[in-house]
């Protein structure tokens, strides 16, 4: 039986990081290798810029860094020759090292033709289309990790404390049968003081690659985890006064149409209760079966008849039964189940 805070959480499901594809330089996109919902890897090409701009200029400064070294190796022979001053000297030095650096940005710029992704991922958007005219710092797509995908969680104050790093949650998400394993990676060392509330950040590692982003999921924060818990359905449960009770079906014995027996309330005291289920520390034993649903002036010492549907046994304690709550209406049965984790 695992123990979740009292509340669940619907939240949308964000990626660890999204990264933008930046163009540094000016061009026009010649060709795309990538679509939204593909999934590439760190340093991948996404898309070329047409070279035809930055090829010029790296030719240009080429050949300015050719002029420059002339320069120098004149004005250091003149130097020499005791016909040109060390200021004309130290002048075409200095030229030289700018224009070795605008080689070196001539040549960066020559890379930045190929568009490439800073990490690995899935593609979310595609900016751009081949044709378009793009200048420094466009943003050309944007690249989104989801291993892990994570849930912020804002737990209330109160609750808090009983949250730690590490511990397990469940992640339900629409049309899927299982829930997701998720795990609390950080919580908040602070209150947020407008909502009262403490952020604990839940991540999720298997089963995310097919999972679209912002996608809504119910998050369950485990807190405690009991083996072999007795559990019953909620709804055989009464509350009388303050004491719980409920209807068990004794002195059973089989008849012409199901079992017949006789109804005895019984006092119990239970423990967690997790969705239509409540775990029973005293009052009940497994095997028990107990009503649900009851109608009105059942009490005890009622006499029962258990009437199981067609390829179905009646259901003991730990599974759901027929039958009602005390005081309750009268219900459906209950999903079956058995005592356990």
């Amino acid at each position: 039986q695992a123990t979740s805070l009292d509340e669940a959480w619907r939240l949308a499901l964000e990626a660890e990081a999204v990264v933008d594809v930046i163009c540094r330089v000016e061009g026009v996109v010649e060709s795309l290798s990538a679509e939204e919902g593909d999934e590439v890897a760190r340093d991948e090409v996404l898309a070329k810029l047409d070279p035809t701009r930055v090829e010029l200029a790296l030719r240009d400064a080429q050949l300015a860094l050719e002029q420059a070294e002339n320069t120098l190796a004149r004005r250091a022979l003149m130097h020499k020759q005791g016909v040109g001053s060390a200021e004309e000297l130290e002048t075409a030095r200095t030229a030289r090292k700018q224009a070795e650096l605008a080689l070196q940005q001539a040549q960066l710029d020559r890379a930045e033709v190929n568009l490439r992704t800073p990490r690995e991922g899935v593609v979310i958007e595609r900016a751009v289309a081949v044709g378009t005219h793009l200048s420094p710092n466009t943003v050309t797509f944007r690249v989104a990790d989801r291993d892990p995908l994570l849930a912020k969680v804002r737990i209330p104050e109160a609750q808090a404390e009983r949250v730690r790093v590490g511990q397990a949650a469940r992640v339900r998400v629409e049309g899927r049968e299982e829930p997701l394993a998720g795990e609390v990676i950080r919580v908040a060392p602070r209150v947020d003081l407008e909502s009262g509330t403490v952020i604990a950040t839940v991540a999720v590692r298997k089963g995310t690659s097919s999972i679209r982003l912002n996608r809504f999921a119910t998050v369950e924060l485990i807190v405690a985890a009991r083996e072999r818990a007795l559990t019953i359905p909620l709804d055989a449960l009464a509350v009388r006064g303050r004491e719980d009770q409920v209807l068990v079906a004794v002195d059973l014995k089989p008849g012409e149409r199901g079992q017949q027996g006789k109804a005895e309330l019984r006092r119990v005291r239970v423990g967690v209760r997790q969705g239509e289920r409540v775990e029973v520390l005293e009052g009940l034993s497994e095997g028990e079966q107990v009503i649900v649903a009851a109608p009105d002036d059942l009490r005890s010492g009622a006499p029962v008849r258990i009437l199981p549907a067609e390829g179905v046994e009646p259901a003991p304690v730990g599974s759901a039964s027929r039958g009602g709550r005390p005081g309750g209406r009268p219900g459906k049965p209950g999903k079956p189940g058995k005592p356990g984790k």
